[in-house]
């Protein structure tokens, strides 16, 4: 009868072991510890121009079996014509590998002048930063489901010189408040190592849907434990350390993503999107290669 016993609660164990694995997000779900941000100012216009362009290159992706894989979104604040690409890594010679195959696709897919042109008319502007998680300044982001947001919000920090740690420090404050309240948020904070000042912090939010954001039940819980005492120190220490504090709504765009599979799989309604047709040739026409090979692009 005891050995029955052992037996009993050696399944139920494994039993739950199994559930707690099922429930953790996998590398390709959750959040990544390395996050490269591409910013792409679009011309008035000629946001379909762009659209086609992405689909290009998300067809020469597929077509060379690359590892590289993004999401985007469109800002549904600030600048209007706005897209981000979000792509992430698991370290840096994660980002180095999947990066170096992203570029040999874009090489093919510019191979065709037509989407070459595109690819200089339909952008102002791109600039790109790469950002590490911070661990210690998140809160509940294990259990954040990229695949299940379909809106977030992006919090960019500005911190004066010499005054990240006490950033740092308040931040901390901030979650351990929340952990002993148990207050039911996530939010993930990354800190930008290359391409934008620093230092500067990005705090990222999901939304399953943009409606949650009507919400407001968690004012009154922050006013129970963010006493007045509490929040005049938080108020001194920002005060004395954030430069620039900008939010910015994102709206995720399956359309111009480049998800894997795995994330797709997680919320397929939202993230499944009928690839189009590449577009067709003039009869008697073959495809036009492109004249000049950027020079990002050309071996050196």
């Amino acid at each position: 009868m005891r050995k029955l016993f052992v037996i009993g609660l050696v399944l139920v164990f494994a039993a739950s072991v199994m559930v707690a694995a099922q429930q953790q997000a996998s590398p390709a779900t959750g959040v990544p510890k390395i996050l490269q941000i591409t910013r792409e100012d679009i011309k008035i216009g000629r946001t379909t121009s762009h659209d086609n362009l992405v689909g290009s290159v998300r067809r020469a992706s597929a077509t060379q079996k690359s590892s590289y894989h993004w999401v985007a979104a469109r800002t549904a604040s600030g600048n209007a014509n706005e897209n981000i690409f979000f792509a992430g890594f698991d370290s840096f010679a994660d980002f180095d590998k999947r990066g170096r195959e992203f570029e040999r696709s874009m090489k093919v897919a510019l191979e065709d002048s037509e989407v070459s042109r595109d690819n200089i008319e339909t952008h102002l502007n791109k600039r790109g930063i790469i950002a590490r998680l911070r661990e210690d300044l998140s809160y509940n982001h294990s259990q954040i489901r990229p695949p299940e947001a379909t809106t977030w919000t992006m919090k960019t920090i500005r911190v004066k010189p010499g005054t990240s740690g006490d950033y740092a420090e308040m931040m901390k404050t901030v979650v351990d408040l929340h952990k002993k309240a148990g207050i039911a948020e996530q939010w993930a904070t990354y800190e930008v190592a290359f391409g934008g000042n620093t230092p500067t912090f990005l705090i990222f939010t999901p939304y399953k849907n943009i409606a949650e954001l009507d919400d407001t039940s968690l004012e009154g819980i922050h006013k129970e434990v963010f006493t007045s005492t509490v929040r005049k120190q938080l108020t001194a220490l920002t005060k004395d350390s954030i430069l620039t504090e900008e939010a910015t709504l994102l709206r995720m765009s399956p359309e111009i993503s480049n998800p894997e599979p795995e994330f797709v799989a997680a919320n397929a309604a939202f993230w499944t999107v009928k690839e189009p047709d590449a577009p067709a040739l003039a009869k008697g026409k073959t495809p036009r290669k492109s004249a000049v090979e950027p020079a990002s692009l050309k071996k050196q």
